[in-house]
């Protein structure tokens, strides 16, 4: 059941077991909000990224010095993963790539709901939109570190088996992961920010 009261939206579940409604009026508030979520992702992402070359260089640059360390570390046995079907590099870059996406979500959704304090408190919209665009400006990142993954792999001429057709599976669950850590914490964090 949806109760509007100057122009703000309450969801409240029946008591009969209806849940489904409530996530069928919320999905169609985020389709009804796309634009805004895509503003604000070209927004973040323009912020980030204007007329700096550096904002680019440091998309990139943790992920390629922890690789760097890390290979460092295997190499000289101070840990030893064992043996991978992939060369070392490979392996530890794709995986801080992954990381670094799941990460970057959890990160940029607690920050974009405390960043827009103002902004929840004074216009009606779907506040969940705010979680979206920061999860797109992850998701930009992470299409960026997919740069250095692929050059490397031309580098070490290993061509994936036909297993990786499922890897855009694991990043829909990374993401979804991320989300549904996010949504359930957003309004507890919300509510400290506006009360504390």
């Amino acid at each position: 059941m949806k109760i509007q009261s100057n122009n703000t939206k309450i969801y409240m579940a029946r008591r009969n077991g209806h849940k489904t409604r409530i996530w069928q009026e919320m999905f169609t508030d985020l389709i009804a909000s796309r634009e805004l979520i895509w503003r604000l992702i070209i927004r973040d992402f323009s912020v980030r990224y204007r007329q700096s070359m550096l904002g680019y260089v440091w998309a990139v640059l943790p992920q390629i010095v922890t690789v760097a360390i890390f290979t460092f570390l295997s190499r000289h046995r101070v840990f030893d993963m064992g043996p991978t079907d992939l060369p070392y590099v490979i392996h530890a870059l794709w995986s801080i790539s992954v990381w670094q996406l799941f990460a970057g979500c959890l990160i940029g959704c607690t920050n974009s709901l405390v960043n827009a304090g103002s902004l929840v408190t004074k216009i009606n919209f779907p506040k969940e939109a705010l979680v979206f665009a920061a999860m797109g400006q992850a998701s930009l990142d992470f299409m960026i570190r997919l740069i250095p993954v692929t050059v490397v792999f031309i580098w070490y001429g290993f061509v994936p088996s036909w297993h990786s057709v499922f890897i855009p599976l694991i990043l829909i669950a990374v993401l979804l992961m991320a989300l549904g850590g996010r949504l359930y914490h957003g309004n507890h964090q919300l509510g400290i920010t506006r009360h504390g």
